[in-house]
């Protein structure tokens, strides 16, 4: 994180991404979320780190409704591609609201979670949730970035969990 950068979190829950990012030199965050249900907490978390007034809160789907938020330095997708139906669209998004850096993580496409998908799916659907688990194809999400001027500068495959993070050429 370079000092003064912006940061825009899509799907960024409490902030705590931002807030690790406002220590390490960014300026102002953006937090995009579906809901305001985590807005208090976040709020309480952001004053209690001396960072108030430095995070701004927006809700909706980013990825049909692109002017929600501006674009940043630095975006970041952590464990919210996996809960989108329509990935190419979501990663598209995210990329064109990227100035430098672009991080994604998401789930490995592999047996275990594919398994562990349907489970989840199954769940979701006797309890009557819309929420649906997605393993998109790695190569896929990469190149939904890639589309948008980003090249990958490093990944790293987890046991679950696979990162990707780009930056603008």
């Amino acid at each position: 994180m370079r000092a003064g950068e912006t940061v825009l979190e899509i799907g960024g829950g409490i902030g705590d991404i931002e807030i690790e990012l406002l220590r390490s030199g960014a300026e102002r965050a953006t937090n995009v979320e579906l809901s305001a249900a985590y807005e208090e907490l976040g709020t309480t978390l952001f004053e209690q780190e001396g960072f108030e007034g430095r995070i701004e809160w927006r809700y909706g789907d980013i990825s049909t409704d692109p002017e929600l938020a501006p674009p940043a330095d630095v975006v970041v997708l952590n464990r919210v591609v996996c809960c989108y139906p329509d990935m190419a669209a979501l990663v598209g998004a995210a990329a064109e609201k990227t100035r430098r850096s672009l991080a994604l993580s998401f789930p490995r496409d592999t047996l275990l979670m594919r398994t562990g998908g349907r489970a989840i799916n199954a769940w979701c659907r006797l309890r009557r949730s819309d929420f649906r688990f997605f393993v998109h194809p790695p190569p896929e999400i990469v190149a939904a970035a890639r589309k948008r001027g980003l090249h990958l500068v490093h990944q790293h495959r987890g046991r679950l969990w696979q990162i990707a993070a780009l930056e603008r050429s």
